[in-house]
């Protein structure tokens, strides 16, 4: 049996020993803070009625990761993800895809999801052996095991792992938001996530917006029945105690369409009739609409730009970097955005682009908006490398109170304390480099490494 090396208490650390004794004091000052994650994406974790003895490690470990998913899909790698007829059909092709994904998890070394995977087997699970091919159903077995017992259970490990806030992203149609937060006891809250009903060239946009008046109980018949019908839902969420909108925004047509075009474009997508170019005005006229509303009942408006050579479409996609990130920022909407709320006050922008958050363009915005903060990385960039790449270029030129904190969109709820660590080491290393160097204090570094762990995105957030 091969043993896992020890996680050692100053892992991520810098190897000068000044820096990392300072990195260490500055980490142990914040490690025990309770984790807020603003925003995740929905698994099966969180469902509560999901049956104990139905879930396993691929659900929870696999299925449930992009990360891990593109990481072996651009290795070549299919693990597939079929629906079997019944649980013994389902155990018997999990266990084979658990099987080839540890055959080829060492294309995932150094990578950050091998990082998180590594923490969860060892910190929430106990395994001391070191994952390998030979002991791959052993394992699997004692993770099948542990899933049974009440102590895995969501709402136990939402205790266990200190999340103080836990923001998940739910759609305005679906019909149950109105549960008791999970029975999180306030722990799990909505995000407002409205693109399903913004991009009205899906095939499947009229069966969303027919499920968004079936939810809501508004009869949507034209444009303004559809923003009654939204700002319902908005005001629901925020009484279950949603702080913030999610909202995608794609490269498209600039110029922000007149009432009487966005009325016309509306029926025509109601009849199906809808253009490319009714979809780029309709996605970005909703988005000047999102931020008008948030001004008005002060959620939080997050923006995701999202590459023109990106498709979100539940599948792994590549995306292609745009020639210009003024080009993309002009032809996203955000323009016309940002010249109508960008010195408001009331409002809370947010700037989340599918490239390098930490380019010069996005801290231009930052630097110069009073309402625009910028996300931290994500999405290729979410390695020990880029952050300190995000703290040097992004945090120093634009100052470290226009930032969010952690917010990195996870999908995997079993990874949130593992990223939440590397981000705190890699924050604590960072600013024990600026008190070497004699760029801030010692006590402000302290006041720093808090607002990094805990304070901005707490802040930001309004939670």
């Amino acid at each position: 049996m091969s043993e896992r090396s020890p996680i050692t208490p100053d892992r991520f650390f810098s190897a000068e020993p000044v820096q990392r004794k300072i990195a260490r004091q500055l980490y142990d000052s914040v490690l025990n803070l309770p984790i807020v994650c603003p925003c995740i994406r929905l698994d099966s974790w969180l469902l509560p009625d999901k049956d104990p003895d139905g879930r396993d490690p691929c659900e929870l470990l696999i299925f449930s990761d992009e990360y891990i998913l593109r990481r072996l899909h651009s290795q070549g790698i299919n693990l597939g993800k079929n629906n079997p007829v019944n649980n013994e059909e389902k155990n018997s092709l999990h266990r084979k895809i658990w099987q080839a994904f540890v055959d080829n998890s060492f294309t995932l070394r150094s990578m950050p999801a091998d990082i998180w995977l590594s923490e969860i087997l060892y910190s929430v699970f106990g395994i001391k052996e070191k994952l390998a091919p030979k002991n791959a159903m052993r394992i699997y077995n004692i993770l099948s095991e542990s899933l049974k017992q009440p102590e895995f259970r969501s709402l136990k490990l939402l205790e266990r792992f200190n999340i103080e806030s836990l923001g998940v992203l739910e759609s305005p149609t679906n019909p149950s938001i109105n549960l008791d937060n999970h029975g999180s006891g306030g722990r799990i809250i909505p995000c407002f996530s409205p693109d399903i009903l913004f991009f009205l060239n899906s095939p499947e946009w009229r069966h969303h917006i027919n499920q968004l008046a079936e939810t809501c109980q508004v009869q949507i018949s034209d444009y303004r029945s559809f923003l009654h019908a939204i700002q319902k839902q908005r005001l629901l969420f925020k009484s279950l105690g949603a702080t913030t909108i999610v909202q995608s925004i794609y490269a498209g047509e600039t110029a922000l369409c007149l009432d009487r075009d966005i009325d016309l474009i509306f029926m025509r997508a109601l009849r199906q009739e809808a253009t490319i170019e009714d979809a780029q005005m309709f996605a970005n006229r909703l988005l000047v609409e999102m931020a008008s509303m948030s001004t008005e009942d002060n959620l939080v408006l997050q923006l995701r730009i999202i590459n023109p050579g990106v498709v979100h479409s539940g599948k792994c996609s590549p995306g292609f970097p745009s020639s210009s990130f003024a080009e993309l920022i002009k032809s996203s909407g955000l323009n016309s955005l940002l010249e109508l709320f960008g010195q408001d006050n009331r409002i809370t922008l947010v700037l989340f682009p599918d490239e390098m958050i930490f380019n010069e363009g996005l801290k231009k915005l930052a630097d110069y908006y009073p309402s625009v903060k910028i996300g931290t990385p994500g999405w290729f960039f979410d390695g020990l490398s880029s952050m300190q790449i995000y703290f040097d270029s992004c945090i120093e030129n634009i100052g470290l109170y226009k930032s969010t904190g952690l917010n990195n969109m996870c999908s995997s709820f079993l990874s949130i304390p593992s990223q939440h660590d590397i981000w705190r080491r890699s924050s604590a290393n960072w600013l024990a480099k600026l008190v070497t160097c004699g760029l801030v204090d010692l006590e402000s570094a302290y006041e720093m490494v808090y607002a990094m762990a805990y304070g901005l995105a707490k802040s930001t957030y309004r939670l």
